[in-house]
């Protein structure tokens, strides 16, 4: 009885009860080193956008897990309301009172003191900043780096695994009761992408993988299916890893050397890599994210700064974050320097578009379009010295631009909006002199986004 498959654990039948395989991103250790002593050089590495509960009332908070501390901030001023290093920072657990509220345990002298929060992403919040576990003032017992292993007491494994999910995060882990054989095991491994459409590779690239596991960069096939990229061993041309291409988040295309790029995707993983053919390929794959379906997806030349996005990126975020993100372009706050909100509003705003780009009906909606056009035009009047202008940043108002006029009334912006088509034809025009291939791709996707409507034209 009893084997632990993935998050869902699995039995093996008699002679081969003693096997059991954990994900690799299951128990890796994200932080080590001294704890925190103050907050300083602290960097927000994720931000959720909750709901504080204290006897005063409630009060929307954006809650931010960093590098040295934990910081809650004010969500209309961005102002720090909060912050508790790590070396006061005693644990996080799920509240048994709600589904969606966590609570925060901190040193208050000789005593604690608690803090709730409520969110929908609570699971993600928890298991976020139990990364930086290591870190907190209480240490966790029992770590281990091992992520597929044999053992005689496989069944209190289990039960270990199943209770530290249920009381870390608040996530029940399904136990299947079916009896399979190794030999089932490994032909069901890549799961429900073991088919031929998801595994047969219709274009493949010879890769270098940059990980920390070896010290040498390790060969590998990159290879594109209909549905899925796919690592191959070049040795064996065995999968050695299978995800699916409406999981890619984004491709980073380094200006600095010309070979490597990097893959994220919406779980938060990253993957490095160099090849030879490396624009070849991104383009292959930007393709075949895109013909999948994935709308989402796009090539840039920096990494995707979590610590500014407020939320996971597998879901998008709510609707008062997005208008938050439009104000700041408009009416940007004295702390923020004007990139900054533009950095702010790409990394959470989906690449395809706002998802609350049309008014409500109500006495105190809020006028969606009005907001839209004057984010627009707040843009291109704060754009800056444009022959000056860093590529990333320049880069960066594109990618704002792009994720505006895909909405409807972005769109017809172009026509409606006073010099709108004047302005962005020179920045256009001067973009491209630069004869950088990155800044080239954003403006001409940007322009792609004004040629053929993004949003949905029956609304």
């Amino acid at each position: 009885r009893g084997l632990g498959l993935l998050l869902n654990l699995q039995h093996l039948s008699a002679g081969e009860n003693n096997l059991l395989e954990i994900p690799a991103e299951i128990g890796r250790r994200v932080c080590g080193g001294r704890r925190a002593g103050n907050g300083a050089g602290n960097e927000d590495v994720a931000k959720f956008y909750c709901t504080k509960h204290s006897w005063r009332g409630k009060y929307k908070r954006v809650f931010s897990i960093g590098t040295k501390a934990i910081t809650t901030y004010n969500p209309n001023t961005h102002e720090v309301t909060n912050q508790w290093c790590y070396n006061e920072f005693v644990g996080i657990a799920p509240s048994p009172k709600a589904s969606n509220e966590f609570i925060i345990t901190m040193k208050k002298g000789r005593k604690t003191q608690q803090m709730t929060f409520s969110t929908e992403f609570r699971p993600e919040v928890l298991t976020r900043t139990l990364m930086f576990s290591p870190l907190f003032c209480e240490q966790p017992r029992n770590e281990t780096d091992k992520h597929m292993f044999l053992t005689e007491q496989r069944d209190d494994v289990m039960k270990a695994i199943i209770l530290a999910s249920r009381s870390n995060i608040g996530y029940d882990i399904a136990v299947h009761r079916d009896l399979i054989t190794q030999h089932d095991f490994l032909e069901r491994r890549l799961g429900k992408y073991s088919d031929d459409d998801s595994i047969t590779s219709l274009t493949e690239f010879k890769v270098q993988k940059h990980t920390p596991r070896y010290l040498e960069p390790a060969p590998r096939i990159l290879a594109l299916s209909e549905n899925c990229i796919i690592e191959r061993d070049p040795s064996t041309y065995i999968v050695v890893t299978i995800r699916p291409l409406s999981e890619v988040f984004a491709l980073i295309r380094y200006t600095n050397d010309p070979q490597r790029f990097s893959i994220e995707y919406v779980n938060g993983i990253v993957r490095k890599y160099s090849a030879t053919e490396r624009d070849a390929l991104l383009c292959s794959i930007l393709d075949g994210v895109r013909a999948s379906g994935n709308r989402d997806v796009c090539v840039k030349m920096t990494r995707t700064n979590r610590g500014q996005r407020l939320g996971p990126l597998h879901l998008p975020v709510e609707e008062e974050v997005e208008s938050q993100y439009l104000k700041y372009l408009v009416n940007t706050p004295p702390s923020v320097q004007f990139h900054e909100a533009v950095e702010k509003f790409n990394s959470n705003v989906a690449y395809s578009g706002l998802n609350h780009a049309v008014s409500s009906e109500g006495i105190f909606s809020e006028n969606k379009e009005k907001l839209i056009n004057g984010s627009l035009t707040a843009l291109l009047m704060k754009e800056g010295d444009q022959s000056s202008l860093p590529n990333d940043r320049l880069e960066e108002q594109f990618h704002a631009l792009r994720r505006l006029v895909a909405s409807k009334a972005g769109y017809e912006a172009f026509t409606s909006l006073t010099n709108f088509r004047e302005i962005v034809g020179k920045k256009v025009v001067r973009a491209l002199r630069r004869k950088d291939d990155g800044i080239s791709h954003a403006s001409v996707d940007f322009l792609c986004a004004l040629m053929q409507p993004m949003h949905d034209t029956t609304t």
